[in-house]
């Protein structure tokens, strides 16, 4: 999700979970400041996904 506020430009990246995708998880929030996304931020929302996952085994 893309969000832009007089300076910034925000993104928040999700995911689909459950067994008809009907779960949206919000992963995490930042500002954007350059055209890729970084890897740490992506590294983060994954393992925060994997941590969800593991919970709801």
């Amino acid at each position: 999700m893309k969000a832009e506020g007089d300076t910034h430009a925000y993104r928040v990246l999700f995911c689909e979970e459950g067994s008809k995708g009907r779960i949206l998880l919000a992963l995490v929030a930042f500002a954007k400041k350059m055209q890729k996304t970084p890897n740490e931020t992506l590294k983060l929302a994954k393992r925060r996904r994997d941590e969800w996952r593991a919970r709801v085994k």
